[in-house]
């Protein structure tokens, strides 16, 4: 279980973070919060991208995939070549077409990522995530611009391919985490 513990973190006068602390046990967290509450900024910490002021994160694992706010492709290259990029060796070419299948996007591995509208070009983010062997997958907001059918296609899909690991979803729906069977955390 990984712990964070009295997280603290400011940025010039504004406190965003203020001794929060909350687990983060095998299966669905979601964390939720009013916008500048200190949902991302938190994540960031989790990452490494940031350092808190104050507070420390137990039991972190090495490996984390991520599904950031923004898709983070390169919009010239191909879904493929972005899979691959991000896979290296990993990247299974076959793993890879049924997973765009479940996430209801089969035969787009050869189009560009500039060719997608943003809701395909949020599950190749959601597929690239799901096929990276973590212990912690952290979404932030993954299901924004989805829309209920595929939203929901790609709840299961995350919940198949990710069962047993840790899960932590940042999202302003609270139907989301309850459809995912989430314990929902409220950050202050």
């Amino acid at each position: 279980m990984i712990r964070i513990n009295q997280i603290s973190k400011r940025f010039g006068e504004k406190q965003v973070l203020k001794d929060f602390s909350m687990d983060i046990p095998q299966g669905v967290t979601c964390l939720m919060g009013t916008s500048g509450a200190g949902k991302t900024t938190l994540l960031r910490i989790l990452l490494g991208l940031e350092t808190p002021d104050h507070g420390t994160i137990d039991q972190l694992p090495r490996r984390i995939a991520v599904v950031f706010q923004e898709d983070r492709l390169t919009e010239s290259m191909t879904v493929r070549s972005n899979l691959k990029l991000s896979l290296g060796r990993s990247y299974h070419e076959k793993e890879a077409e049924s997973l765009l299948s479940e996430l209801q996007l089969p035969g787009v591995l050869s189009q560009r990522v500039a060719d997608l509208s943003g809701g395909m070009k949020r599950r190749v983010a959601l597929c690239r995530a799901l096929m990276y062997d973590a212990e912690l997958l952290v979404l932030d907001e993954p299901f924004k611009g989805l829309d209920e059918a595929t939203r929901r296609a790609a709840m299961d899909a995350v919940l198949y391919r990710a069962d047993g690991k840790s899960i932590l979803l940042v999202t302003h729906d609270e139907e989301e985490g309850r459809y995912m069977g989430a314990n929902i955390v409220h950050l202050p």
